[in-house]
């Protein structure tokens, strides 16, 4: 049986890992808790991966785009 090289392997360009709890507040800037609670309040989807939690890279980035803040030329002076 042939055996694979791991440095051969190519990983898909457009996958992208979903997050734990922590790595998604480390990258909000956030504490853990707070992440627990946008996920109970639906801001962000998570699921179960056998008894941990992981948060989608996509609803992280979709909650980042409706929380962004963009200064008006006004406040800017």
């Amino acid at each position: 049986m042939a055996r694979i090289d791991p440095n051969k392997v190519l990983e898909p360009e457009n996958v992208t890992p979903d997050l734990t709890p922590g790595a998604a507040a480390s990258e909000l800037r956030i504490g853990r808790s707070a992440v627990l609670k946008l996920v109970l309040a639906e801001e962000l989807f998570a699921y179960m991966a056998g008894k941990r939690l992981r948060i989608t890279r996509k609803s992280l980035d979709a909650y980042k785009e409706r929380h962004r803040f963009m200064p008006t030329e006004e406040g800017a002076a």
